[in-house]
């Protein structure tokens, strides 16, 4: 299931519009659930969709009829639950390849996973995908967030607290203040 919010807050995302500032989408699971639109910058026309894995995240790609400046991605928790991490990885890949295609003006962000600490197992797995990644990508255009200093982690080791939340915001609104500036230079 997908979801785009526009207009009030919900309880799964929404919209803010400046007409004035770079259009940024973030794609999201459920990490970004309490992620208001004016955490990431009142400057940005931002719009918030809510995509519980990598495949989800695509086909809001492939059914995008705007052209954002900055896309950026939060996924991977719910993929590597269940999936060995090579064909999140390329799961992954794609995904970005899809984006670069259909949107080639735009810049890449992946915030990747924090390192949920529900089992040994998914921690190792987010560990190896979120390393994967930052090497993929390293000396490209599309750029990797960390969210290394993310630590605040719900009672049920995978969601975050309110202060992991907004660590999670601050991380992805810093990645998106450079993108958008990197738009002007």
């Amino acid at each position: 299931m997908i979801l785009t919010f526009v207009g009030a807050a919900t309880d799964q995302g929404a919209h803010t519009e400046n007409t004035d500032g770079p259009h940024v989408l973030l794609v999201g699971n459920s990490l970004t659930k309490d992620i208001r639109p004016e955490w990431l910058s009142k400057a940005f026309d931002t719009t918030i969709t809510r995509a519980s894995t990598i495949e989800q995240a695509k086909d809001v790609i492939t059914a995008l009829s705007s052209t954002p400046n900055v896309v950026a991605f939060q996924l991977t928790t719910n993929d590597v639950r269940d999936t060995q991490p090579q064909a999140v990885t390329d799961a992954y890949v794609d995904l970005i390849q899809t984006t670069e295609t259909k949107l080639p003006q735009s810049k890449i962000l992946i915030s990747l996973a924090p390192h949920a600490n529900d089992t040994s197992r998914q921690a190792t797995r987010t560990a190896v995908v979120n390393g994967t990644l930052q090497d993929t990508y390293h000396d490209t255009d599309v750029r990797c967030i960390s969210n290394g200093n993310i630590y605040s982690f719900a009672a049920d080791s995978v969601h975050l607290t309110r202060q992991g939340t907004s660590t999670l915001a601050r991380n992805i609104k810093e990645a998106c203040n450079k993108a958008a500036h990197s738009l002007r230079a």
